[in-house]
């Protein structure tokens, strides 16, 4: 596993080829090679990432309880708060099944809202909207304004806090499980994580984007990105091996033929 992402960049030079250049701190690297290759990283990084539910970045974690959805006719009956690290959600686990079976795999979706400040009683708030009250979070229940929400039960819920890192609103899991956990990919950016074929993949990405730049050669592009893909095929195969699920369970024609 590489030990920076000094450490993959100069990987991709070496895909790049022809480079005597020796990156070692990408964060600062001035040389035109430092730069192309820094300005995406991150891109190749989570590009590489999300291509597979790769064993060495999963995580499985509880989710909060943001609310009980109480619309009516509800769509989704509990709302989750994602976790912050989350890259893509891949599982919602219950009930303690291992290999859920056709049937048993529960449905979900994400969303992302829109998330208010401080309750402005000159805006006109809709239904899900959010608001901060005296430190306190409440979502609307139906289109209002001028009511304050400590005060208008029938218009206003309390809920959990949101969060909104960096400024931009959080995502919600809606599902229809209480006590719900997710197994999901995180948005690892300690590249002590990542396994070697996730270093070559990740290289591989970070110099088929860089080599307009560095090498001025559309062909040489091509040829990359030909290896990332071959790369990530590899690392599937390799990754297939850090687990052995359960056996699926037999069909019923298949049970009855047993007996």
């Amino acid at each position: 596993m590489a030990a920076s992402s000094a450490a993959l960049a100069n990987l991709a030079l070496s895909h790049l080829g022809g480079s005597s250049v020796v990156i070692t701190d990408l964060t600062t690297d001035a040389t035109l090679e430092g730069k192309a290759l820094r300005a995406f990283y991150e891109t190749a990084r989570r590009e590489t990432l999300v291509a597979r539910a790769w064993h060495c970045v999963q995580k499985t974690a509880a989710l909060t309880l943001i609310e009980t959805v109480s619309d009516a006719a509800p769509e989704w009956v509990y709302k989750y708060r994602m976790p912050e690290d989350a890259l893509v959600a891949n599982r919602v686990k219950w009930s303690g099944i291992r290999t859920p079976v056709a049937g048993q795999r529960v449905p979900f979706a994400i969303r992302r809202d829109t998330v208010s400040t401080t309750y402005d009683a000159g805006t006109t708030y809709t239904v899900g909207q959010y608001a901060e009250s005296s430190s306190i979070w409440y979502r609307a229940l139906q289109t209002t304004v001028g009511d304050t929400p400590v005060s208008s039960a029938s218009d206003w819920v309390t809920i959990a806090a949101p969060t909104t890192p960096d400024g931009v609103p959080p995502e919600w899991l809606f599902c229809d499980v209480d006590d719900a956990e997710l197994e999901y990919t995180m948005n690892a950016t300690d590249v002590r994580y990542f396994t070697p074929d996730l270093d070559n993949a990740i290289a591989a990405k970070m110099a088929f984007y860089a080599a307009p730049k560095i090498a001025k050669d559309a062909a040489m592009q091509a040829q990359l990105a030909q290896l990332w893909s071959f790369l990530v095929t590899q690392a599937t195969v390799n990754d297939i091996n850090a687990e052995q699920r359960d056996p699926d369970p037999i069909s019923s024609f298949e049970a009855a033929r047993l007996w």
